[in-house]
C-alpha cells in the first residue's frame, strides 16, 4: 500500500512539474534567488510543489479582498503606509507569490520585496480575476 501511495505521489509531482516552464521548474527545485511572473494557471502547480513553503500575499485593499480572495492568502495592502513594515516582518527564507486584481500592483509589490531582500518571489501577472476557484466571504 505504501508503495502505491509513493507511486501516486511521484506521478502527481511529475504531472505538476510538466505544467511549468523550465525557468519555473528550476526556481521551484533550487534555493536560487528568483523573481518570476507567472499566470494564474501556473499558481496551482506551484502551490502543489512548494506546499507550506509558499506564502500567498494579496496586495489589494481590505475592501477589494473582502469581495473574495485565494484560500490561505494573507492580505497586505500595497497602498497602505505600513506595507513595508508588514512585509519586513515576514520570513525571508520562504517563497512568496504576490497577487492583486489584474497584476500591476503585484508586480510593484514584488519589486519592493526584492529591494527589501526577499529572494524567492512569484508575481501573478494576470491577477485574482484570472484565478479560480476562489474563497468567497460568507454572507
Amino acid at each position: 500500500m505504501r508503495f502505491i501511495l509513493l507511486l501516486i505521489s511521484v506521478f502527481f509531482v511529475n504531472a505538476m512539474q510538466a505544467q511549468l516552464s523550465a525557468e519555473e521548474r528550476r526556481a521551484t527545485a533550487h534555493m536560487e534567488p528568483f523573481a518570476i511572473k507567472v499566470t494564474a494557471s501556473k499558481t496551482k502547480p506551484i502551490q502543489a510543489l512548494q506546499g507550506p513553503n509558499l506564502v500567498l500575499i494579496d496586495v489589494r485593499t481590505a475592501e477589494e479582498a473582502a469581495a473574495g480572495k485565494i484560500k490561505g492568502a494573507i492580505q497586505i495592502d500595497y497602498k497602505a503606509p505600513d506595507f513595508k513594515e508588514k512585509v519586513a516582518a515576514l520570513d525571508k527564507t520562504k517563497q512568496y507569490l504576490v497577487y492583486c486584481y489584474a497584476g500591476g500592483l503585484a508586480e510593484k509589490a514584488m519589486k519592493t520585496m526584492q529591494e527589501m531582500g526577499f529572494k524567492q518571489l512569484y508575481c501573478m501577472s494576470d491577477g485574482y480575476r484570472a484565478y479560480a476557484p476562489v474563497e468567497t466571504p460568507a454572507k
